[in-house]
């Protein structure tokens, strides 16, 4: 009994749940026939175990006995009872669900279907002009607004269409206008999501995908659709996902934002600023010296504005990306202290001290205090993705140092990226660490240091790869060399 789906689903109820399902099931409204009575001792023998439910207390003998006294033991009956209460449970968890999720406008919109059903027309007025107050004074609309606006226009022509005398505007325009503009905004900001998994994580097959939009650009020119801020911006970052590189959109985005971020949820409107600073980070580690200080600044400013604190803490790969923003534009005081600040708030890991950690590394090597930087970097990480970029850490310390042991360094972490993380990392990820270890191995080679074409032919080759780690430390080295 102890692993069965009915334990199973009471274990994962809070106290407070657990407590408002035994008010669910004893309620005679929501059971009209009720409980029989041995579900109804199943259900209180539960309640007297809860939330320490063990193998021998729930043992199906025992428990056939405690319900069944007067009876010897009959194979499936007790399965039957748990499976009735188990039914009675899940309309529980249904109700609960609608109770949670339902909104006052969802309840006013459907006491507003219920008048006009019983034509209760003066408080079918009432309510529907607290329906159309309600959108008014929504001020940041998200696409959950722009369906509860659709909901709203096809409430009013279902009504109007039950009165229709012929002569009398159905409301179908406004209906279709409501509805196009959850679809579009909705349908451009799934389209940006699974362009950006394509471009920054795994691909999949988009064929098809985005066929509606191919004419999105004539549909918003010159129409009202233009004027909506969370089209507008979702429609740019659409554009730019299609092509990485088109600066213009990109200066749109930021012009537009700039304009209508307040028009938008804040939810909405901290994954379209992370977009932003994913774009800027692409930029800078392509080598565009302009988006180091950008980078920077936009990190700064969305840390102060909050939009980079979720559940009081930042996720583990921003704080990541502040640390490396600030150390590229060599702000170690600001660094530091926000190393300091921040440490105990980060999110999103099972190992946020690992984390912490690596990034007190990595401020250490910027300061070129390179025993300090070995120093904080853990020798197995938990996340793969720390572990790799800790191998690459270690091993600039041992090329700065001039270390003896840099070469058996180079070579056991090619052959980790070859045989290991192929498996397990993104085709980008990959070929990211494969190129900083082939182009680190030339920088290293006798031959490379007294040919200055070859250095020149090295520094383009860098500077045009698209997928490669630790570009601009390669390029300072490479520099350092240059005849």
């Amino acid at each position: 009994m102890i692993n069965s789906k009915l334990l199973e689903i009471i274990k994962a109820l809070s106290p407070s749940e657990f407590h408002r399902l035994g008010l669910f099931l004893r309620s005679p409204y929501f059971q009209q026939n009720g409980l029989v009575e041995d579900e109804k001792r199943l259900f209180e023998l539960l309640e007297t175990k809860y939330p320490d439910y063990s193998e021998e207390s729930l043992d199906k003998n025992k428990v056939f006995a405690i319900l069944y006294p007067e009876s010897a033991f009959v194979k499936g009956k007790l399965e039957k009872k748990m499976s009735a209460l188990l039914k009675n449970v899940e309309r529980f968890l249904v109700q609960e669900m609608q109770t949670l999720e339902e909104d006052d406008f969802i309840r006013k919109l459907n006491l507003a279907k219920f008048y006009r059903e019983k034509k209760v027309d003066r408080l079918y007025e009432i309510t529907l002009k607290h329906l159309q107050n309600h959108q008014n004074k929504v001020s940041r609309k998200g696409k959950e607004d722009y369906y509860n606006e659709f909901l709203l226009q096809r409430e009013v022509s279902d009504f109007k269409s039950l009165r229709n005398t012929r002569r009398e505007d159905l409301n179908l325009p406004k209906t279709i206008q409501a509805l196009d503009t959850f679809y579009i905004a909705t349908k451009l900001e799934y389209s940006c999501g699974l362009l950006s998994q394509n471009n920054f994580h795994i691909p999949v097959d988009i064929k098809d995908s985005f066929s509606i939009l191919e004419n999105i650009t004539s549909i918003l020119e010159g129409s009202h659709f233009s004027n909506i801020s969370l089209i507008n911006i979702y429609f740019l970052i659409f554009t730019i996902l299609q092509n990485m590189d088109d600066l213009v959109a990109y200066e749109q985005l930021e012009k537009v934002l700039e304009e209508g971020q307040n028009e938008i949820p804040l939810e909405q409107l901290q994954a379209v600023q992370g977009f932003c600073r994913s774009f800027c980070i692409r930029q800078a580690n392509r080598g565009d010296k302009v988006f180091f200080e950008k980078t920077f600044l936009l990190y700064k400013k969305h840390l102060e504005e909050g939009l980079l604190i979720q559940k009081e803490g930042i996720l583990a790969g921003n704080f990541r990306n502040i640390v490396s923003a600030g150390l590229w534009q060599k702000q170690f005081d600001w660094v530091k202290d926000f190393l300091e600040e921040y440490k105990d708030r980060i999110i999103g890991t099972d190992a946020p001290e690992e984390v912490y950690h690596f990034n007190l590394s990595h401020y250490y090597f910027e300061q070129e205090d390179y025993e300090n930087a070995l120093n904080y970097l853990v020798d197995n990480y938990k996340d793969l993705y720390y572990h790799i970029a800790a191998k690459r850490m270690e091993i600039k310390v041992y090329y700065e140092q001039k270390s003896v042991l840099l070469e058996s360094k180079i070579d056991a972490f090619k052959i980790f990226v070859h045989r290991f993380s192929k498996k397990k990392l993104p085709e980008a990820h990959w070929k990211g660490n494969n190129n900083f270890i082939n182009a680190l191995k030339q920088i290293k080679a006798t031959n490379t240091r007294f040919d200055a074409k070859r250095i020149a032919r090295l520094i383009d080759k860098v500077e045009q790869q698209e997928f490669i780690f630790e570009k601009r430390w390669l390029l300072e080295k490479l520099r350092e060399i240059e005849i």
